[in-house]
């Protein structure tokens, strides 16, 4: 009789053992999708791809500006608070942001060089454009 109860009790915690198992694989882990990730290499972006900053405009796929103050946007215009670092920017050439196509219609003051002091340090900034307006281009 006990080894009866011995076998019995181990079919019972042998099932409840299996049926914790395939619930555990089924429903918690997704073994394939674990794979598939662990051989899976990152793919990086071809260098032929051009990939914009949004910190940044463009003019003729060059860098030519760093956004250094906020942005608005309206319907068709974009009011730049401030630009930094805008030597090479050409001011009567179309030029690009996050993939729009825009045109300088106003600057309020261009300064040559204007240091900022702010909680991290202090910042020197070149060639800087304050209040730029520009309409989006189609």
């Amino acid at each position: 009789m006990e080894t009866a109860f011995r076998i019995f009790l181990s079919i019972i915690f042998t099932g409840i053992w299996l049926i914790a198992m395939n619930w555990i694989w089924t429903k918690q882990l997704d073994p394939r999708e674990t794979l598939l990730q662990l051989f899976k290499k990152t793919a990086e972006p071809p260098e032929w791809i051009a990939t914009r900053e949004s910190s940044k405009i463009y003019q003729n796929g060059q860098p030519v500006g760093d956004i250094t103050g906020p942005v608005e946007q309206t319907l068709n215009q974009i009011h730049f608070s401030q630009l930094a670092n805008t030597t090479y920017f050409d001011t009567t050439l179309p030029f690009e942001y996050k993939r729009l196509k825009l045109k300088v219609v106003k600057i309020g003051s261009i300064i040559g060089m204007k240091s900022e002091v702010t909680e991290k340090g202090a910042v020197t900034l070149n060639s800087v454009m304050e209040d730029v307006i520009c309409l989006i281009v189609k």
